[in-house]
């Protein structure tokens, strides 16, 4: 790899685009902390509209330093800390979490669908995969049943089921309202549409281009490589499969490292904006 490839791509990179992908970040976050605010007003507990945005800041300026985003955790720390259930709190981040895993896993099976080129291989996979949980889910059901009569038994350990039961029921509550469900999983299309845009805008800084589909499908399975909680920011996860993208579109795999420092430093601007959010809460 020419890495001077990699700096001449960087030095000459267009403004607008690049100034356009930064704005985005404001209303893409903004339709994060809202979604997140419906889930735990369905959860009861309310907070303002300022109060989500500040908190899910936090959870951002931690989580991106983080393997995996972990540290997005954090969230349910300050909603602790303000007096609001421990366990509901947890579990409206992990309901956050999920939703979004969920948006990028349909667009990184389908990558993945494309890349094999072996669709009717892909199509049977997927169909034992469906048909294993079918029967796995009632059977694992059973058993857990079992083994939670059993831990019920035993009274030094009926509060840790009990937590753990509600914190299991946390993602049905959340969504059992069909009205306020259609609003989170059309807040989670919403920001998954702004975070496409502002990738393609990234990409069209550096004057490149991808087709459609490696553009949505293979940015979608580099971002799920690089939540992997095996390095920080994904760094290195995120690159091979950019190339592996990049490479099968025809372009070179300068490129695809050029557009992924923008990425990162996507994520580093994150950073700033959600340290604002930890000074703010923390002082």
């Amino acid at each position: 790899m020419d890495f001077n490839q990699v700096g001449e791509a960087l030095k000459s990179l267009r403004p607008w685009p690049l100034v356009g992908a930064i704005l985005l970040t404001v209303p893409f976050f903004l339709v994060k902390s809202w979604r997140w605010r419906l889930i735990l007003r369905q959860l009861g507990i309310h907070i303002s509209n300022r109060e989500a945005t500040q908190l899910y800041g936090v959870g951002l300026f931690v989580g991106q330093a983080t393997p995996g985003q972990l540290g997005e955790m954090v969230r349910a720390h300050f909603l602790w800390r303000k007096g609001h259930d421990p366990i509901k709190s947890a579990g409206s981040v992990v309901v956050d979490r999920v939703l979004d895993s969920i948006a990028l896993a349909l667009f990184v099976v389908a990558g993945v669908m494309m890349f094999m080129r072996q669709w009717a291989l892909a199509a049977l996979l997927l169909a034992l995969l469906l048909a294993v949980c079918a029967l796995f889910v009632p059977w694992a059901n059973s058993k857990i049943s079992r083994f939670t009569a059993k831990l019920k038994s035993r009274p030094r350990l009926q509060h840790l089921v009990d937590a753990a039961q509600r914190f299991v029921i946390t993602f049905p509550l959340s969504m059992c309202e069909p009205k306020a469900a259609v609003l989170i999983v059309g807040a989670t299309l919403l920001s998954s549409a702004l975070n496409f845009l502002r990738f393609y805008l990234l990409l069209a800084a550096l004057g490149l281009s991808l087709p459609v589909a490696h553009f949505i499908f293979g940015v979608s399975w580099a971002n799920f490589a690089g939540l992997l909680p095996v390095t920080i920011f994904g760094v290195g996860l995120r690159e091979a499969v950019l190339v592996q993208v990049f490479q099968d579109a025809g372009q070179t795999a300068e490129g695809a490292i050029a557009f992924s420092a923008l990425i990162l430093a996507a994520y580093l601007l994150n950073i700033v904006w959600g340290f604002g959010a930890w000074l703010l809460e923390t002082r």
